[in-house]
């Protein structure tokens, strides 16, 4: 009695050996004890098993492919990837449904559909990695034309979204779709000064600096309202930590100012931005309240 215990337990150890449909002990002993090279498989069993690490590897790079983009993508956009992605699973898993629906009896059955999904995992996975490529290649033709620092003094208006630059006119609540941050600014020489805000949100930061192509170095104050949010401090050390979530502007050597946050030390990356219209809002000519 206890043998046939210690190997129920060790199978529902191990749920793989149920999805190959091993209920046998001396498989699943032998399963356990050593390591299946699944270049040399061979068994029925052993291939199952190869057949579905194969897909799991393919769904691991494709959920990390998917999050990279998830990232960089926001408001009705990131929306859409979320619908079309769900949908495609479907689409995928009901696919190999039907690729394999002729061997659903056989002991093969298992194998050819791991197999069919793993291939359309792979070719999802290299469609959003085409995609991501795509939009770092548009992005970098868009910005390397005019860095920040040559632009005639003026006012202008960045964006992290996906916009049509100008003459194309950006009304607010596309950037609200957009979502993102937009960057509305003050260019004289290469002095910069401008409100960093993260759309839709609370949070704003007003940075002064010295533009170098299309980099800003100098000091901010981040806003806070009264009875909105409560101040608070991300570093008051040395090393410089991210204050947005795309990694746009990082900061440090923060300190409490009154109801605000200053950072004597920030650098803002503009050069994945995307210039739009300047829009009617006037950008501030200082960070003082």
């Amino acid at each position: 009695m206890l043998k046939k215990l210690t190997i129920t337990l060790t199978l529902l150890a191990n749920p793989l050996l149920f999805t190959f449909g091993i209920h046998s002990p001396a498989i699943a002993r032998k399963i356990i004890a050593q390591k299946i090279d699944c270049s040399s498989a061979s068994s029925t069993t052993e291939i199952k098993y190869c057949s579905l690490k194969n897909y799991q590897e393919a769904d691991a790079k494709l959920n990390q492919m998917y999050q990279r983009i998830i990232g960089r993508v926001s408001g009705e956009q990131q929306k859409i990837l979320i619908t079309a992605q769900q949908a495609w699973i479907k689409f995928r898993d009901r696919n190999c449904n039907f690729e394999t629906y002729r061997s659903r009896s056989g002991t093969g059955y298992e194998i050819f559909r791991n197999g069919c999904l793993e291939r359309l995992t792979e070719q999802r996975t290299a469609d959003l990695e085409k995609y991501l490529s795509l939009q770092d290649d548009f992005k970098e033709k868009r910005v390397s034309k005019l860095a920040v620092s040559q632009l005639p003094d003026g006012n202008y208006r960045y964006v992290t979204a996906d916009l049509p630059p100008p003459p194309d006119i950006i009304k607010d609540n596309d950037l609200v779709k957009a979502g993102g941050y937009y960057f509305l600014f003050r260019k004289i020489g290469n002095k910069v000064t401008g409100i960093l805000h993260q759309i839709d949100s609370e949070n704003n930061i007003c940075i002064t600096g010295r533009i170098n192509q299309n980099q800003i170095i100098g000091e901010a104050i981040e806003y806070y309202e009264p009875n909105i949010r409560q101040p608070r401090v991300l570093t008051t050390g040395s090393e410089f930590v991210i204050w947005d979530n795309e990694g746009k502007l990082k900061v440090r050597n923060g300190r409490k100012v009154g109801r605000d946050v200053k950072y004597s030390d920030v650098n803002l990356n503009l050069k994945l931005f995307n210039p739009i219209n300047a829009g009617s809002q006037i950008p501030p000519r200082s960070c003082r309240r």
